[in-house]
């Protein structure tokens, strides 16, 4: 929309005067319950059209999507892609690097000379920073989320003054009640509960890797118990229990039954956690459950192998002390039989009670000692290498006890150390830029990582699970920092959290509602009540640590992430813009779904900013329903028409035949 202003310069949409927004107006066109109450003066109070911007369609020519925002009368606009590796324009997969040097102008002068404020995001198809693949984790996957993250950067390097890039995570499955899940105490205390589904709480999925690989070892479940030993176990000092191990200490002892067999015992999750908590008591490292219950069954296993190593090993000794004495046999037969000659070689037999291990019968006893040594011989390799066999295995699965971790201890740290080198070429690519030419006597911002919240049944969902990334990420990139680029402390830090901070996608936060645990005993209003007082509990954690400095506006009903127009759904933006503007944050793109710039006009309308146009020869403020639901503010019809709404030309004609047109 453009800002006419009778009298003075003629404004179009892509001049931009200095207006002061005294006028504010509510929408009339709330008789819907669904419909939120614009904003007042006092909350909407210091927030105005040029505060909400807009996103650019990313499966679309990025240059003519900004055209097409400025004419909308945009003041902000967030240019994004969707492709990955090599694009396709045809095929929507837009990337970076489809816009050479001469389109990169464009951009960045388009906007410079239309006031437009410029934000970037990478593509969301770049994948999870952990590297997550099917079965696992890989390096190289992780580095081509990396150059993902990058191509985006330079790209926003080469068109805007600074700002965000912004980046999804997603980082891996987890559920959800067993992080989210509240207690009936806890509840009755109001405490937000959430479940994904009705007996997740016995049935979710917990995944372990193995940190050597990346792979995905285990999937365990609440529900199903699991046969082990039956270990020895005996008291410590403090009252708690620890396990018999062997004379070697290398492995435990199992208790036995009266025949000797192997006691087993069935064993459930409580059983798993109360492991876990006796493991931390004692090493002080917390251990989840998940890693207690594959620790056991691993043990299990690892007895099995060394039980049949030393099985197979047992007979050894006595074989080799067997061909000694097959081996002393053998040199006196063949002695024997060389100082007889061939007419006395039947008396050979004769001396064969001197070894008690000949059969009586044996003609030869050279022959026949010199096969049973070779199948002695044989039979002792064959034990040894079996031994061998079981003890390497068993080595092995010592290997994978010790290498195997929770998937959020593996994931985490890759994710943060994504984000640290991805925000230190922020930080370098932010120092070029204020010393480009085209840049001189211009205020560059910097350029930093905006991670954004997806959604619940991945980690990154949840704003606290956000703000875990952003800490340990800023960490990272301090520690990397300090020790490649001799940063002091202090710089270090800045450093770090000038170029990490967070997208706060109101939308997405609000999809928890589909999970959220109503409690039945209140009514629908408190319910509500409860959630909204959980998100903004959410964001005021974020916002008092001045995380959030990027948001994407957007709405839906709790289901899906649909980008609802701001203000027709069910989230609650006006309480949370009202927070934002405490913290000084107005850097605010709506992102819109099928409405397109109708998704924009309706966060105006929702915050009760005012439109200007002319009328008369007088400037008159419009209401939104005039302007937004009209021919763009005009109530005359258009003097022409075209496309399918024209009539066809060959038809329409005068009486002349002469053609209308």
């Amino acid at each position: 929309m453009a800002y006419n202003i009778f009298g003075g310069d003629y404004t179009t949409a892509v001049d931009r005067p200095k207006l002061e927004y005294s006028y504010r107006f509510a929408s009339e066109q709330n008789n819907s319950n669904l419909a939120s109450t614009p904003m007042s003066d006092t909350v909407g109070g210091g927030l105005d059209l040029r505060d909400i911007g807009i996103s650019a369609p990313p499966m679309q020519d990025q240059l003519q999507a900004l055209k097409a925002k400025i004419f909308q009368g945009a003041s902000k606009v967030e240019l994004g892609f969707m492709g990955k590796g090599k694009g396709s324009m045809q095929g929507g997969n837009i990337t970076p690097e489809m816009f050479g040097a001469w389109e990169r102008q464009d951009i960045r002068e388009l906007a410079e000379i239309n006031k437009i404020q410029l934000s970037t995001h990478a593509t969301p198809n770049a994948g999870s920073m952990a590297g997550l693949v099917e079965g696992g984790f890989s390096e190289q996957a992780r580095e081509s989320a990396l150059h993902e993250i990058e191509r985006a950067i330079d790209f926003a390097a080469d068109t805007t003054k600074g700002g965000a890039v912004v980046v999804h995570t997603g980082e891996y499955p987890r559920p959800i009640q067993p992080y989210y899940g509240k207690t009936k105490e806890e509840k009755d205390r109001g405490e937000a509960s959430f479940t994904a589904y009705e007996e997740e709480k016995t049935k979710a999925q917990f995944y372990l890797v193995d940190d050597r690989t990346g792979q995905m070892i285990s999937q365990t479940r609440k529900n199903l118990p699991v046969m082990l030993p039956e270990w020895k176990t005996r008291k410590r000092a403090d009252g708690t229990e620890e396990f018999v191990m062997d004379e070697n200490n290398e492995y435990r002892e199992a208790e036995v039954d009266s025949k000797g067999i192997y006691k087993t015992v069935e064993r459930d999750w409580s059983y798993f956690t109360k492991l876990a908590e006796d493991e931390y008591k004692q090493t002080g490292k917390k251990v989840t459950p998940e890693f207690m219950q594959y620790k056991e069954s691993q043990q299990a296993q690892l007895m099995q192998m060394k039980g049949w190593a030393r099985l197979q090993g047992a007979d050894v000794p006595e074989l080799s002390k067997d061909i000694l004495k097959i081996d002393e046999a053998l040199k006196y037969y063949q002695q024997l039989s060389k100082d007889l000659p061939e007419s006395e070689r039947w008396r050979l037999r004769e001396s064969i009670p001197k070894y008690h291990f000949i059969p009586p019968d044996v003609v030869d006893p050279v022959n026949y000692l010199t096969r049973l040594k070779q199948q002695t011989e044989f039979r002792m390799a064959g034990l040894r290498e079996q031994a061998k066999s079981y003890e390497q295995q068993a080595a092995e699965v010592e290997k994978r006890i010790k290498s195997t971790v929770p998937i959020q201890d593996y994931a985490e740290k890759r994710t943060a150390e994504t984000v640290a080198r991805a925000a230190i070429f922020a930080m370098q690519k932010t120092e070029q830029m204020k010393q480009w030419d085209q840049n001189k006597g211009k205020d560059i911002t910097p350029l930093y990582i905006a991670l954004e919240n997806v959604f619940p049944e991945q980690f990154g969902g949840h704003p606290a699970e956000l703000k875990e990334i952003i800490v340990k990420s800023r960490e990272e990139m301090q520690k990397r920092l300090k020790n490649e680029f001799n940063y002091s402390d202090d710089d270090a830090k800045k450093r770090a959290e000038d170029h990490i901070k967070i997208t706060f996608d109101t939308g997405h936060a609000n999809t928890w509602r589909k999970y959220f645990e109503s409690d039945p005993r209140k009514s629908a209003m408190d319910n509500e009540k409860e959630f909204k007082k959980w998100y903004m509990d959410q964001v005021e954690s974020l916002a008092k640590d001045n995380m959030i400095a990027h948001i994407h506006l957007t709405d839906n009903f709790g289901w899906e992430d649909e980008h609802t127009t701001p203000g027709q759904g069910t989230t609650p933006i006006k309480e949370f813009i009202e927070r934002m503007k405490k913290a000084g944050v107005k850097d605010i793109i709506v992102e819109p779904g099928h409405q397109d710039y109708k998704a924009m006009m309706g966060a105006w309308r929702e915050f009760g900013s005012s439109i200007y146009g002319l009328s008369g020869g007088t400037v008159d403020r419009w209401r939104f329903p005039e302007a937004e639901f009209s021919y763009f503010g005009r109530n005359n019809p258009p003097y022409f028409l075209y496309g399918e709404s024209a009539p066809d030309p060959e038809q329409w004609v005068l009486w002349s035949q002469t053609r209308l047109e």
